[in-house]
């Protein structure tokens, strides 16, 4: 596949969205319902690229609040080399969450959804 990189003179356009938006490009099929992204003060990131930028900057760990399931995906054990992480799991409401750089903290899941 090729990727045309643009020239130094042409301009990167943004463009806001709104949820609502964003729900419609899911029923439009631009988006799959299962396609991981965040939207961060109206712009749109892929997770897998961010948790790639994590992994290789050594991020120990990082969360996913799926406030439609309840539940937080935990990512740890980062290899910088393959951009990826060794480590998934995910923590039901109910469960508790203790940060790999902070072991006396222990956070309730539940308390999250409240």
């Amino acid at each position: 596949m090729n990727v045309a990189t643009p020239s130094s003179d042409v301009s990167e356009r943004q463009r806001r969205i709104t949820v609502s938006e964003y729900h419609r490009m899911i029923e439009a099929g631009i988006l799959g319902e299962d396609e991981h992204v965040q939207l961060i003060t109206g712009t749109m990131v892929a997770m897998k690229s961010k948790a790639a930028l994590y992994a290789r900057a050594g991020i120990p760990e990082y969360w996913i609040v799926n406030l439609a399931e309840s539940t937080v995906e935990v990512h740890r054990e980062p290899d910088p080399a393959t951009g990826s992480y060794r480590a998934r799991s995910v923590v039901p409401s109910g469960g508790t969450l203790t940060p790999t750089t902070v072991p006396a903290v222990r956070i309730d899941v539940a308390d999250l959804f409240r």
